[in-house]
């Protein structure tokens, strides 16, 4: 009698990505980076990739919060892991798969591990882990006495993480983290985001500007960042200061500096206030301004430098 062997299935892999904001840099995180980074596992038959959609209004704005929207990223997190938790029910999950969580703080993810515990199913789970509460400047910090736990918890079932810098690394050592870190820098889409500039010519002469494209809050350290603009400013008369968003106005969590800002506008007109850019719109200023000014109190790594040095700048 002829033995028929069974054919493997192939390990599927379970994206959670953040929210698709197009006013971030989360929409081509997690809609063209993080998915063209797994193709070729893909075409290889080695990971199927399922993106694990979340309940989500493309038109929404951050209201409240700095990275992202304080309810929004809630809301956003619990749906996905609801999605997934019917695959599970529906059999998609099996011995072997893999999650993998864009942010480390994705709230709702202990009812999938509840899940799973009861259904007797072993997945690798993986995790990006941006700062959190170890890092004194994030805006989770003050947050630590409650939410460390909630990370410490977390850690005993990740399988790995991965961070942009070893000072991280290091930082979550002390704090008490004990699964296996990665320091791996950050994503980034090279190709993507060059196809945005189809006339981009790395030889072609800068403007006389300086570009600044952060968050407008107190991590990012914004009102030095106004002082040394007015200097800089006085002292170069043929220069102008971009301070850019693609969101539809600036934003900021830190009390007052909308005001400063736009009073120094007002006061300096070589100091542009440009917003609701596109993503074309802003490659473009970085495509053709000399130098980017970051006056972050900490960026282990900086996507707006990442950006920013493949596009030529200083």
């Amino acid at each position: 009698m002829a033995l028929f062997k069974k054919k493997r299935r192939t390990r599927k892999i379970f994206y959670f990505g953040l929210e698709p904001l197009k006013a971030r840099y989360t929409y081509q995180l997690s809609k063209e980076w993080m998915p063209d980074a797994f193709q070729p596992y893909v075409d290889k038959k080695q990971l199927e990739f399922i993106d694990v959609e979340g309940d989500f209004d493309p038109d929404q704005q951050i209201k409240i919060g700095a990275v992202l929207d304080a309810v929004g990223r809630g809301k956003f997190a619990m749906s996905q892991c609801s999605n997934f938790l019917d695959m599970l029910n529906n059999d998609e999950v099996a011995d072997g798969d893999v999650i993998f969580l864009q942010d480390y703080w994705h709230p709702g993810i202990e009812s999938i591990l509840y899940a799973i515990d009861l259904y007797g199913i072993n997945l690798d789970i993986y995790a990006m882990l941006h700062a959190q509460s170890v890092d004194e400047y994030d805006f989770t910090y003050p947050m630590r006495k409650w939410m460390r736990g909630f990370e410490l918890g977390l850690d005993k079932r990740m399988t790995g993480i991965f961070v942009g810098s070893s000072i991280h690394k290091e930082q979550l050592r002390t704090a008490g983290f004990e699964a296996p870190i990665h320091v791996v820098s950050l994503p980034f889409g090279l190709t993507q985001t060059l196809n945005k500039l189809p006339d981009y010519d790395s030889n072609s002469e800068r403007k006389p500007f300086v570009v600044y494209s952060s968050r407008l809050d107190k991590e990012k350290n914004p009102f030095f960042m106004m002082e040394v603009a007015q200097e800089f400013l006085d002292m170069h008369p043929e220069w102008e200061w971009h301070v850019t968003t693609s969101g539809k106005e600036l934003r900021s969590m830190l009390p007052g500096v909308i005001d400063e800002l736009r009073a120094l506008a007002k006061k300096e007109p070589r100091f542009k206030l440009l917003e609701g850019l596109t993503k074309e719109e802003y490659y473009t200023e970085l495509a053709t301004c000399s130098i980017q000014f970051n006056s972050a109190l900490q960026d282990y790594v900086s996507w707006t430098v990442i950006e920013a040095t493949h596009l030529g700048l200083i």
